[in-house]
């Protein structure tokens, strides 16, 4: 009797952790997507940024 509750509980638990684990390795691969999607945003602006800074001084330079 002992054994056998021991076996299912054993059991039940390991079910637990396993669903446990993969939705916590899903939020893991969740937070890595977004991150580096927000790289990349990050290095679009960063461009972006240096262009504009750029033209900006082009534009000052003629001018003077």
């Amino acid at each position: 009797m002992n054994s056998e509750l021991f076996s299912e509980t054993k059991s039940f638990l390991l079910e637990k952790i396993n669903r446990n684990c993969i939705f916590i390795l899903l939020l893991i691969a969740i937070v890595i997507l977004c991150q580096y999607k927000n790289e990349k945003n990050f290095n679009k602006i960063q461009n972006d940024l240096k262009m504009n800074t750029n033209k900006l001084y082009q534009l000052f330079k003629e001018n003077n």
